[in-house]
C-alpha cells in the first residue's frame, strides 16, 4: 500500500486531536511507515546490510551481488517458522547447485538461543545470520515472521 498521498490526512488527523495518546501512536506508525517506503529499493535491487554468522564473522549481502538470493527472516521462538525450516532446507539443497544462495536471518535477540535453533534444527548448511540489533528487518521492512525475500 502507498501511504505517501495521506500525508496530509495524517496531518489533519494530528491536528484535531494533539493530546490522544492513540493518536499519537497511530500518527507515530503511519510516518515510520512511509519513512520506510521511501527506503524501500526499488525492483531488482536490494538493501545492503552486514550481520555475523555463527562464527561471527561478519557477512555483507553484497557479497552475494549477480547471485540469486533468497532471504528466510525467523525467530527461533516463532513455531510457523520453525515449520517452515524443512521447505527452507529442501529448496537449498534442490537449487543452490544451481547458485541459489539461502540466508537465514534470525531476529533472535539472544545468540545462544538462535545458535541452539540452527543446531537443533539442522539448519547448518545454510547461510544463518544474526539480525539481533534488526537492521536487516529495518532495512527490509519485516514486520513478521516467518517473511521470504
Amino acid at each position: 500500500m502507498i501511504l505517501k498521498p495521506y500525508v496530509w490526512v495524517v496531518d489533519s488527523i494530528e491536528r484535531k486531536f494533539p493530546k490522544s495518546l492513540w493518536v499519537k501512536e497511530v500518527v507515530g506508525n503511519i510516518r515510520y511507515r512511509i519513512k520506510m517506503q521511501d527506503n524501500e529499493p526499488t525492483s531488482g535491487s536490494s538493501s545492503d546490510f552486514e550481520l555475523n554468522d555463527i562464527g561471527n564473522k561478519p557477512i555483507k549481502l553484497s557479497a552475494y551481488h549477480g547471485s540469486y538470493v533468497l532471504l528466510d527472516f525467523w525467530a527461533s521462538w516463532c513455531t510457523p517458522c520453525i515449520n517452515e525450516m524443512p521447505h527452507t532446507i529442501e529448496i537449498q539443497n534442490k537449487y543452490s547447485e544451481k547458485g541459489l544462495k539461502v540466508i537465514t536471518i534470525s531476529i533472535d535477540k539472544n545468540k545462544e538461543v538462535w545458535l541452539k535453533a540452527i543446531e537443533k534444527h539442522n539448519m547448518q548448511n545454510l547461510i544463518n545470520l544474526h539480525d539481533e540489533k534488526g537492521d536487516a528487518a529495518r532495512a527490509y521492512n519485516v514486520s513478521y515472521v516467518p517473511l521470504t525475500v
